[in-house]
Formats: C-alpha cells, structure tokens, sequence
C-alpha cells in the first residue's frame, strides 16, 4: 500500500482528494493548522471517519517511508511538513498535480472553468449524471447538500467508470494543465489576477479542448475564445445559443424556467443559477444525454454549502450564508435575493 501526505487537510481542494486516494486504497495522512488550533473540529472528524490520519503540522508526521506530499497553493518552503519531506527526499507536489493526474486517467474528464459558477456547475453535472446511473467521479471545491447524509466530507463522488468532473481553478493558473473531453467556460471577469493573465489562461485551457468546449454565450470574452473543436454555446439572453432558457421566474422555492417550450424549476435561486444549469445540461447533452431528462434531474439539486445557502428563519427573518467576494458575485447574489 502506498503511504501519502497531504499539507492544507482540510481545504476544500486537498480534501476530495484525500477522500478519493483513501477509497483507491492509500494510506493518507494529513495535516491542518486549523486542527492543530482546535478549529474545523467537525471537518476533522468527517475526514477521520473516512480513514484521514490526522497528524500535527509540525513536520513530526511526516515519515522516510511517504511515497509523496501534496500541498496547497498557499503552502510554501518554510511549512515544517515541506522541510522534513526535503530532509527525506519525499517527491513534494501541488494539489493540482494530483488532480491532473487523476483526471487524465478518465476518457470523458469534463472541466468546469470560470471566473464565478465554476463550484456550482461541477456540482451540478455530477449531481445529474450520479442521479441518472452514469457513476461519475466528481472532485469539488465544494460541499453539496443533497450528499450530506454520506461519509466523510459532501465534495466528491467517486466512480471508476469513463466520466470524471473536475472544477478548474484558474486563480493560480493551474487550470492550463488539464486536457479535458469536454470543456466549460462559464464567464472571464477580474478575479485573483490580472484579465490579461485570465483570458491568457482560459484561451490555454480552450487549446487543450479534445472534443467540445460549452462556453457562456451571454459572456464576450468567454464567447469568443479560440478552439478547433467543437463549440457549443448556452445563454439565458441571447436565443441563438445552442441551448437557451427563456421565462426565468423566482418563485418560493427557487427559480423557474422554459426550455424549449417545457418548463423546469431548480431549488436554488437567482437567474445566475439558471445560467450555470444551462452549462450543466449542455455538458450531458454533449455526453449524448437528452436534454430534458438532464433538466428533469436537476430540478432535485439542493445546492452547495455556503452559496446562497438558506440557513433558516427567525422572527420573520431568513437568513442565507454566502461565499461572494468581488464586486461581481456580490451583485449577483444581491440581484437574486432582491428577486
């Protein structure tokens, strides 16, 4: 059995990873700052439930025998895990190594990319495919709802068939090392980097394409990146894109809307959500998945954790936890709440 570290354990990028190098059968072990503080206690034991060896991050975890350790993009030379696995000579990689390689062991990898939506589109195409039978792998940046009576942390599904989804960061340029079937590009706007730095990315990741990219119609910038493969649009205003929603309508469970003349509601809000379904359902319409039975299972996705996350209501208050952070996503949320 292989033995392998992770540094960052419990990010929302290093820990699908860990979850699915377990259930490959690895003995993983991982450390946390915030488990060493006695923060993230109840991610700490989901983790440990699945089989994670916690250990401290002080560099004492860290053994001669580690076949590898994978840290975040934050993580740098002066980590004591990152110091005693030089002392060892143990091969160090970033998480997005391990993502590529696993990703590349797929003949459909399906690359969700984008400035905003990327976390929610990902969920969604694994949520449909898992719902029709089609025992995707799905590695997230974040936790679905529908999966939080499963094991472990809800941000991954893992599957040995020919379909893997992946959510491409593009905030460190670590999307460029991907060479998906099929790619996704939901919308470019100033996000982490320079636009310069972005579109230079997602044109790269648009050159790697090997079947179809699904690109944001209602985007200028992501409508127009150069592919020679296949390119399939999706929009939610402009009716000559190749999949398009007309009649989008908040009502008190979520958002409705038409699809070539039938309708479909999803249980998540804003007209932003309807978008990032249209990605989702272009995606298994590539795949050679009707599009109505795609929307169809859709409309019993719940949502990520933390993104327009319905927390309750108190007093005749309800209240939403949001992840938005740039002006972009912030106006967003604020549209569709205002809806």
């Amino acid at each position: 059995m292989k033995k392998i570290a992770f540094c960052g354990a419990s990010g929302n990028g290093i820990s699908p990873l860990e979850q699915i190098m377990i259930k490959k059968g690895y003995e993983v072990y991982g450390s946390d700052l915030s488990f060493d503080e006695g923060r993230d206690a109840s991610r700490k034991k989901a983790l440990e439930s699945v089989g994670l060896h916690v250990i401290p991050q002080n560099g004492s975890g860290i053994t001669p025998d580690m076949d590898c350790l994978y840290v975040s993009a934050i993580i740098d030379e002066n980590n004591p895990d990152v110091k005693a696995a030089r002392s060892f000579n143990i091969p160090i990689k970033k998480r997005s190594d391990l993502l590529q390689e696993l990703f590349s062991q797929y003949a459909k990898g399906i690359a969700v990319g984008g400035t905003a939506g990327k976390t929610t589109t990902t969920a969604m195409i694994g949520y449909i495919l898992d719902t029709l039978g089609k025992k995707p792998c799905m590695i997230n940046g974040g936790m679905l709802c529908n999966f939080e009576d499963r094991p472990g942390l809800p941000n991954y599904i893992y599957n040995e068939s020919d379909i893997c989804v992946i959510e491409a960061d593009e905030s460190d340029g670590s999307i460029q090392k991907y060479y998906p079937y099929i790619g996704i590009v939901n919308n470019i706007s100033h996000d982490h980097t320079s636009m310069e730095k972005l579109v230079e990315y997602f044109s790269n990741f648009a050159s790697h394409v090997q079947h179809a990219l699904i690109v944001n119609r209602d985007c200028p910038l992501a409508s127009k990146l150069p592919c020679s493969k296949r390119v399939f649009s999706f929009s939610i205003q402009d009716p000559e894109a190749d999949i398009f929603a007309t009649d989008i309508k908040a009502v008190a469970h979520g958002v409705e809307y038409m699809l070539d003349g039938r309708k479909f509601s999803l249980g998540v809000i804003g007209k932003f959500n309807v978008s990032n379904a249209l990605a989702a359902i272009a995606s298994c319409v590539v795949l050679g998945i009707d599009k109505f039975e795609a929307a169809k299972a859709l409309e019993g996705f719940t949502g990520i954790k933390v993104r327009l996350e319905k927390v309750g209501t108190a007093k005749d208050v309800t209240f939403y936890d949001d992840f938005a952070h740039n002006p972009s996503k912030i106006a967003a949320s604020v549209a569709a709440l205002k809806e």
